[in-house]
């Protein structure tokens, strides 16, 4: 029987960016405000193992190589205080939740399993890249938003209005999107966009694919 450790809380000191990356697991939840830091929570033997680095101007999430040996039976929190965000980067299994975002530019990666919530995001520019089977789920407006989405992952953005956007889908991933003015799809193998709004659409599509209006 596995003993369940207690918790302990750690707070890191980092500044001076405005990248994030997390890699592996762990449940990320991000602050935008005027202060900048990180508060980690998890057991007494995983604390020692999480790396936290910032280079570049982009803050780096990670583990040390031994974590593979360690089972966590209690959550990883991380709540991540920052005054702006450009690039949003999920590596692995973990989870990143944002109530409030804005941004002039936003791109997000996600690979692997992991996913992606904002609830509520103002951006000029919104990137978006999902490889994997991971999943972003974003609402608010962006005037432009570019989408490519390989393997099953999934956008789910209908409370999300844009004025244009890009959608490329290729394998079994699928994208809900709101577009008032133009959109372009295109898809390949059996994935599919699901459209609401006003947009003039044009699509190219290969296998079984499809494009639908909601």
């Amino acid at each position: 029987m596995q003993r369940t450790e207690r918790l302990r809380t750690e707070e890191r000191p980092v500044n001076g960016f405005d990248r994030v990356r997390l890699n592996g697991m762990g449940e990320l939840t991000i602050t935008q405000g005027d202060d900048e830091g990180l508060t980690i929570e998890a057991e007494e033997s995983i604390l020692p193992l999480i790396e936290t680095e910032v280079r570049d101007e982009r803050l780096t999430i990670g583990y040390r190589r031994q974590i593979g040996g360690i089972r966590p039976t209690l959550p990883i929190q991380f709540a991540l205080r920052l005054r702006r965000l450009s690039v949003l980067v999920i590596s692995g299994s973990g989870g990143v939740r944002s109530h409030s975002i804005r941004a002039e530019r936003l791109e997000v990666l996600i690979t692997g399993s992991g996913s992606v919530h904002l609830d509520e995001l103002m951006a000029g520019w919104l990137g978006t890249t999902i490889s994997g089977s991971g999943s972003f789920q974003v609402a608010g407006e962006a005037a432009e938003h570019r989408v490519e989405i390989s393997g099953s992952g999934g956008l789910h953005a209908p409370n999300l209005r844009t004025h244009h956007a890009e959608v490329t889908v290729s394998g079994s991933g699928a994208a809900t999107v709101d577009v008032a003015e133009k959109l372009a799809v295109v898809i390949s193998g059996s994935g599919g966009v699901a459209y609401s709004g006003n947009a003039d659409v044009s699509q190219r599509t290969s296998g079984s694919g499809r494009v639908r209006a909601k």
